[in-house]
């Protein structure tokens, strides 16, 4: 698992292995102030052995979906 700080959030991103050549990006998104916890099963399936390159991808993604995830949350007042 690797954490990272994205526009104020924690996002931990794990990744999940289906086999030895597809892995499911996966990321938890934290809110440190308020603890408050959001899973994310990205729609993608990465096909890769490249562990650099999964990890950017998997970053890029979770980066989209902080995105998503705080405009949802701004749009619906939650």
């Amino acid at each position: 698992m690797k954490t990272t700080y994205v526009r104020g959030l924690l996002v931990h991103l794990i990744p999940y292995r289906v086999n030895a050549h597809t892995w499911l990006p996966r990321a938890v998104i934290e809110v440190p102030k308020s603890k408050e916890i959001s899973q994310l099963i990205l729609d993608i399936e990465v096909k890769s052995e490249d562990q650099a390159n999964i990890k950017m991808l998997l970053e890029a993604h979770a980066s989209i979906q902080t995105d998503a995830w705080q405009l949802f949350h701004r749009t619906s007042g939650t």
